[in-house]
């Protein structure tokens, strides 16, 4: 029976996570799911139940990495911004955007240039 609780948690646990995530990016459900190319239903069934496939967990964790790493480089609010704002360098895309569609590399290559200090 504890095991049982203690998973119970694990799972409500990881759907806040998930929740708390995609609060700090300042994106809808939709919007989300969009990005990781399901339904908002499954986000929010996500966010509820915690129950997701390893494909999704990998998905949510790369966008988490790169997200991490432009916290590093700046305030997370500004981070967040940076990742839902268009930019040149991504051909007017936003980082989430690109990462959409699988131009993780780009995204990546413009966090190394502003950890070098220059501007992007």
């Amino acid at each position: 029976m504890g095991q049982l609780k203690t998973l119970e948690r694990g799972i409500s646990q990881k759907g806040a996570s998930i929740r708390d995530f995609r609060e700090n990016l300042h994106i809808s459900q939709e919007r989300f799911a969009s990005i990781l190319g399901y339904s908002g239903r499954s986000v929010a069934n996500w966010e509820k139940e915690g129950i997701m496939t390893l494909h999704v967990i990998r998905a949510i964790e790369e966008i988490k990495s790169i997200y991490d790493k432009a916290c590093e480089i700046v305030p997370p609010e500004e981070a967040s911004r940076w990742m839902n704002s268009p930019n040149d360098e991504l051909d007017g895309s936003t980082p989430l955007e690109s990462i959409r569609r699988g131009q993780i590399a780009e995204v990546v290559r413009l966090l190394i240039l502003a950890e070098e200090g220059i501007p992007v």
